[in-house]
């Protein structure tokens, strides 16, 4: 299921996507919690939303979910994941 959202998804014409902070448990951590991101994923092309939660904030997770999405891309411009 989880792959067949992201397909339907990146099948729009625009993607819309922005990030969220998230804490979350990593008992690994000192703190037992971690700050994370949840990226939500809108495609115009039905009400479907794929979100995924990443540990950091680098551009490497946006970019492999969009690896070959050739339509167009809306985000709030923030260039610090570049």
């Amino acid at each position: 299921m989880y792959s067949l959202l992201r397909e339907e998804v990146r099948a729009s014409q625009l993607i819309s996507l922005d990030d969220t902070p998230l804490l979350a448990q990593n008992r690994d951590h000192p703190k037992n919690s971690q700050r994370g991101r949840q990226w939500m994923y809108i495609g115009d092309k039905s009400s479907v939303i794929y979100c995924e939660y990443t540990e950091d904030w680098k551009g490497t997770h946006p970019r492999s979910v969009l690896d070959g999405f050739m339509g167009d891309i809306q985000g709030d411009g923030y260039g610090g994941i570049s």
